[in-house]
């Protein structure tokens, strides 16, 4: 039964703000960041950001608003906003136990800039609600589209622990070819098991959305109870969605993928579990 998810219902799980500590600290030595920079990403993100010694905006406590995350950073060369859009030129990392909420309503687009590095890595709880989120290019002053696998554009990575909460919003131009870094990914890294499924691994509700052009439109490690119901995915790269290795008791249900260009519209792959999928369109993909 999914009678109950709407864009309604997602957003009346939202939290009330209360009183968050938002940081820019050193992107050395915390765990999920490590995760997110291994390999070959982090001497990229050190030549984006010009310094060896790169930098995070952290939300490490509390329930912060995009603007008012902005206005706690306090700088524009780091983040910045005007009536329609926050555009964000580092990553951005929220903590176990801190909330982000990305509202259409207060700030109808989030860019995250390219030439920057710039991405979210959720350890805590996210919501995207009723917004657009998009790679960034201001020298092109548009989004990143695809060129190849390995170069770097924007994405979303919810890690063990967390909640992703997107409704009604729009995820343009993200990812590429690296872990966790594909476009949208709810993955139990850092702490990855490979064994019986956990409940604390990452899970959500993601309704009503459309996801265009990113390398995977929706991508899951050890994942759980999440719910994919009611979105579009439309000219993504390599796949529409694509949960993964033992994620389980999913429901994935009335979205529709789309000229997908490299595989498949949707695929379960290695392991998935006890979960429903039913009443998709699937449609010109490769």
């Amino acid at each position: 039964d999914i009678s109950s998810y709407s864009i309604e219902h997602v957003r009346k799980l939202a939290p009330a703000t209360e009183r968050a500590r938002v940081t820019v600290a050193p992107t050395a030595g915390n765990r999920f960041l490590e995760e997110t920079f291994r390999k070959q990403r982090g001497a990229d993100l050190q030549s984006r950001q010009g310094t060896a010694a790169t930098r995070t905006i952290i939300v490490d406590q509390g329930v912060v608003t995009l603007r008012q995350l902005v206005r706690q950073v306090a700088d524009a060369s780091l983040a910045d906003e005007d009536r329609a859009s926050v555009t964000l030129r580092l990553p951005i990392l929220i903590e176990p136990g801190a909330t982000m909420i990305v509202d259409g309503r207060q700030t109808p687009e989030l860019r995250l800039y390219t030439n920057r590095g710039a991405f979210v890595a959720n350890a805590g709880t996210l919501f995207v609600l009723e917004a657009q989120v998009t790679s960034w290019d201001e020298p092109r002053d548009a989004s990143t589209p695809f060129v190849e696998g390995m170069a770097f554009r924007p994405f979303i990575a919810s890690y063990i622990r967390s909640r992703t909460y997107l409704a009604g919003s729009t995820f343009h131009d993200l990812g590429f070819h690296a872990p966790t870094a594909y476009g949208l990914s709810l993955s139990s890294q850092p702490e990855r098991d490979q064994g019986d499924a956990r409940e604390d691994w990452p899970t959500g509700v993601i309704f009503g959305n459309v996801f265009r052009g990113l390398y995977y439109g929706f991508y899951s490690y050890e994942a759980r109870d999440v719910a994919l119901v009611g979105n579009t995915y439309v000219d993504n790269i390599r796949y529409g969605i694509d949960p993964h290795d033992r994620s389980t008791r999913l429901i994935i249900a009335r979205n529709t993928t789309k000229s997908t260009r490299q595989r498949h519209g949707i695929i379960g792959s290695r392991g998935i579990t006890d979960s429903y999928i039913f009443d998709n369109t699937c449609m010109d993909n490769t």
